[in-house]
């Protein structure tokens, strides 16, 4: 009778040890997933501020390009990639090899978190800057 009572006494034990491990555990996996998807989010708005401000030098390089035509379809898109509109900055200079005007593009917006969880450090803003040669007439 003593050989059974050792025996559930271990298995109470090592399920009793499995428990404190799953315990200890759980919350750093939670923790990396969170990483995960939030960096991942990051990496997608990222990406989407930047190809906003791309599209936003290609409209504003063109010959009948205007500023208030511009910043309208940069609000479309900025609403559309689900963030908040912030009105670009244009720059013009002379480009490297005379006669060129480079077009300078520039947006920043508050970064939206996706999980909020307050372990995490994360940006206040993204930024993006695109310069693109003007276009003549």
């Amino acid at each position: 009778m003593a050989h059974v009572t050792s025996n559930t006494r271990s298995a109470r034990r090592r399920r009793g040890s499995v428990l404190v491990e799953a315990g200890l555990l759980f919350p750093v996996l939670a923790f990396l997933t969170l990483a995960v998807f939030e960096y991942g989010w990051l990496v997608l708005k990222q990406h989407e501020l930047t190809m906003v401000t791309r599209e936003a030098a290609r409209l504003a390089a063109m010959p009948e390009a205007t500023t208030a035509n511009v910043n309208t379809s940069v609000q479309t898109m900025m609403t559309n990639a689900g963030l908040t509109y912030q009105a670009p900055t244009y720059t013009q200079s002379a480009g490297p090899m005379g006669g060129q005007t480079l077009l300078t593009v520039s947006i920043t917006a508050p970064y939206p978190p996706l999980t909020g969880f307050p372990g995490l450090p994360r940006p206040t803003n993204l930024s993006a800057t695109v310069t693109m040669n003007l276009e003549s007439p």
